[in-house]
């Protein structure tokens, strides 16, 4: 049986962004049994991973975030460590791209959704069965995992 989440994002600007805001809305709500998706954030702007990080951990009860990383590197480090279901990934880091991270893996058995400002590479995004392309800012925005 699969799950189903619901992912909702919205306009907000990643350096002012305040977590002290009641908004009766969840990221992530899960309709079956109660196990984490363990998840992981590369992004090479540390205000970004941790914008999503506190996202995730304000309205996603459900989503366990394992790790931020910045780095080709050290994601791919993390990945084969940690395990995750879902991976929030960026395109251009320091190092190298997204993609050059995910094709250092034979089987990729995680989710995907990318996190972007480069909307010229979805089409490859979903060539690695993204389940989700969102562009930064992000905008209102439903996703079914």
């Amino acid at each position: 049986m699969g799950f189903y989440y619901e992912f909702i994002t919205f306009d907000f600007d990643f350096q002012t962004l305040n977590f002290d805001f009641p908004l009766p809305m969840t990221i992530f709500t899960k309709n079956s049994s109660s196990k984490m998706l363990r998840t992981l954030i590369i992004d090479d702007e540390s205000h970004i991973r941790k914008t999503l990080q506190g996202l995730l951990i304000s309205f996603c009860p459900l989503v366990k975030v394992v790790s931020l990383d910045g780095t080709v590197k050290d994601g791919e480090k993390e990945i084969r460590q940690k395990r995750p279901g879902l991976l929030l990934l960026d395109i251009k880091m320091g190092d190298g791209t997204g993609f050059d991270l995910l094709n250092r893996f034979e089987n990729i058995d995680f989710r995907i959704i990318f996190v972007t400002a480069w909307g010229k590479y979805a089409i490859k995004a979903f060539g690695f069965s993204a389940i989700d392309y969102l562009l930064k800012p992000l905008t209102l925005s439903l996703i079914h995992i």
